[in-house]
């Protein structure tokens, strides 16, 4: 564990040097492949919460951070937004696809501050009814996200548990 917290601490000081300059891109490339290298080295323990969330968070903050230098946004873009957003989302698939709670939480996580972002943040200038149209898209969208992730929940749920085998039937001779 020490390792994965000291690359991605490297990782971090080396995005921090970096700026919108063309001379930027090869630091976060660095800095990139230094997060990545950090998650490497918990692959033996993905599974457990602990180790799954840690590798998400620094990936995901390493991602954004990239995103951010390079095209020079900033936190409060647009393009920021639909990163986290997207990034959410693909933890929650991929939550999904390697049964890892954790991670699906994260990405559930994500996807609800990316919500109370574009309702506190990005709609605040905006007149009462773009504001109440967007609030209300927005409160769709979750209600539909949730009825989705319920139903794989309970899907995956239900494949886990084992079923009992069926009752033999007796062969007259018996």
């Amino acid at each position: 564990m020490g390792g994965f917290a000291l690359l991605c601490l490297q990782s971090v000081v080396t995005l921090a040097r970096a700026d919108a300059t063309l001379v930027a891109v090869p630091l976060v490339f660095l800095g990139l492949a230094l997060a990545v290298a950090g998650a490497r080295l918990l692959l033996p323990w993905l599974r457990r919460a602990g180790a799954g969330t840690a590798v998400a968070i620094s990936l995901s903050v390493a991602l954004w951070w990239s995103v951010m230098i390079l095209t020079g946004a900033s936190p409060t873009s647009m393009l920021v937004t639909a990163l986290v957003l997207a990034t959410g989302a693909g933890g929650i698939v991929l939550g999904f696809r390697t049964r890892a709670v954790a991670l699906r939480h994260y990405g559930l996580t994500l996807v609800m501050l990316v919500v109370v972002k574009l309702a506190v943040l990005d709609l605040a200038g905006g007149n009462s009814l773009t504001q109440i149209l967007a609030l209300l898209v927005a409160g769709l969208a979750c209600f539909c996200l949730s009825l989705v992730y319920n139903r794989f929940a309970h899907e995956q749920t239900r494949q886990a548990t084992p079923r009992p085998a069926p009752a033999r039937a007796q062969e007259p001779g018996e």
